[in-house]
């Protein structure tokens, strides 16, 4: 395992290093709607690999999330989360439904949300029946990551044990390079994560050369 050079929370020697980040998002789409109990279910991620980008290292690096029951922490989506305009997380009028389930499904995170059926909420109700609400984004934390150098490449960070925190209607699915910013302009709220580094991996012709030279 090679040393972590990315800027870290100080801890014990040996230790493993952590890094406070904010909350993050993926989009995915609107699925089957349920008129009568107001309810959807939706796909919240498939775990594939998204383009981010790092502000502490100014580097790009690639994000996979692994979906699977050890690693997706399902206690919040399953405690009754929010379903949120938008991630807006400062007002109770940004909380426009709730998650009553939440599962893990192959290799998709799953859920069914229910609308409130309060007035205002009303308008995103007919709008995600009639099809012209089609994106949902899942805003997440990550308590560790797997790290991966690749030569000429981008590293890839493998979320190995996460949590989704909230699942939001939005107009636009969100920047893949970006975490979740807080309105405002608010200090968003930070979680720590597990900085995991492995040693980076030779491309193929740096292997095949080092075999001819211990011919």
């Amino acid at each position: 395992m090679a040393r972590d050079t990315i800027p870290s929370r100080a801890g014990p020697a040996g230790a493993v290093p952590t890094r406070d980040l904010p909350m993050q998002s993926r989009a995915a789409p609107v699925r089957s709607v349920d008129a009568e109990k107001r309810t959807i279910e939706l796909v919240w991620t498939t775990g594939a690999p998204v383009q981010r980008y790092d502000w502490w290292t100014g580097r790009r690096y690639v994000e996979e999330l692994e979906v699977s029951e050890t690693a997706v922490d399902l206690g919040r989506l399953n405690g009754g989360a929010p379903l949120l305009n938008t991630h807006g997380q400062w007002d109770l009028d940004d909380v426009i439904g709730v998650v009553e389930r939440a599962w893990i499904e192959g290799a998709e995170g799953r859920a069914v949300v229910r609308f409130s059926d309060r007035e205002d909420v009303e308008p995103y109700w007919r709008d995600v029946t009639t099809g012209i609400i089609r994106n949902v984004s899942v805003g997440y934390a990550v308590r560790e990551y797997q790290i991966t150098e690749r030569e000429n490449a981008l590293e890839i960070r493998r979320a190995v044990d996460w949590e989704p925190m909230e699942l939001s209607l939005v107009p636009v699915p969100a920047d893949a390079g970006a975490g979740t910013r807080s309105a405002g302009g608010a200090a968003p709220a930070l979680f720590t994560t597990r900085m995991v580094r492995h040693a980076p991996q030779p491309s193929l012709s740096a292997r095949l050369r080092l075999l001819r030279l211990r011919r």
